[in-house]
């Protein structure tokens, strides 16, 4: 809300503003979904030829783990939001 002579009236944002405010707020999280998706990545390549038993139970630890990151992006994002 703007001040404009005592009386307050809403703020109009222009389509371009939410869209820079939206960017400046998600970037953070975008940018660590990718790194944990390409922490899982490289797990996989180094463990890849040790056999389908450890391909499994990186495939295993990694589902909770994202299970989990969304939950806790999800509880950041609605204290901050």
């Amino acid at each position: 809300m703007a001040q404009v002579e005592g009386k307050t009236q809403p703020v109009e944002l222009t389509q371009q503003e939410a869209r820079r405010h939206v960017i400046a707020l998600a970037w953070p999280a975008v940018v660590e979904q990718l790194l944990v998706t390409l922490f899982g990545m490289i797990d996989m390549m180094m463990v890849g030829s040790v056999g389908p038993q450890a391909i499994a139970a990186v495939g295993l630890t990694n589902q909770p783990i994202f299970l989990a990151l969304a939950a806790f992006q999800a509880l950041n994002v609605g204290t901050t939001a």
